[in-house]
């Protein structure tokens, strides 16, 4: 079975090494998300930064979340400079695709020694039905 948006998230994580072999891993997480934005830009990718969503309980708005990069409308990135991805994250993710209705996402990793550390989800069904209550 073909990965889900392949080719465009092939380009992403292109991106993502393309940062952290340049810069290594021992930045803040700001500079990484700015040489993020211009990696994705020097790829022909469109980006927004810090796309806002709502969080809706019945059809009504009761918080508003935002993810770090949301490239080509579809993928969202939530990029980390920490030791090591820890579940809550993926927690977040998780939850920032259901709230937007996107497929598809990275958590990236750059302050991870030795390589960067990223985890690729697809939001499945059973992502959604949990997110509902």
């Amino acid at each position: 079975m073909e990965l889900l948006k392949s080719e465009l998230t092939s380009k992403i994580l292109g991106c993502a090494f393309a940062v952290y072999n340049e810069l290594g891993p021992f930045l803040q997480e700001p500079a990484y998300q700015k040489a993020m934005e211009y990696a994705l830009s020097d790829a022909g990718l469109a980006w927004e930064r810090e796309k806002r969503f709502d969080v809706c309980f019945r059809g009504r708005r009761v918080a508003r979340g935002r993810c770090d990069l949301l490239v080509e409308d579809q993928v969202i990135l939530e990029l980390k400079a920490v030791e090591t991805l820890h579940p809550i994250f993926v927690s977040q993710l998780i939850a920032y695709l259901a709230g937007t209705g996107k497929e598809v996402g990275f958590l990236l990793n750059f302050a991870h020694l030795g390589k960067l550390e990223y985890r690729r989800l697809v939001l499945t069904a059973e992502h959604r039905q949990k997110n509902r209550g």
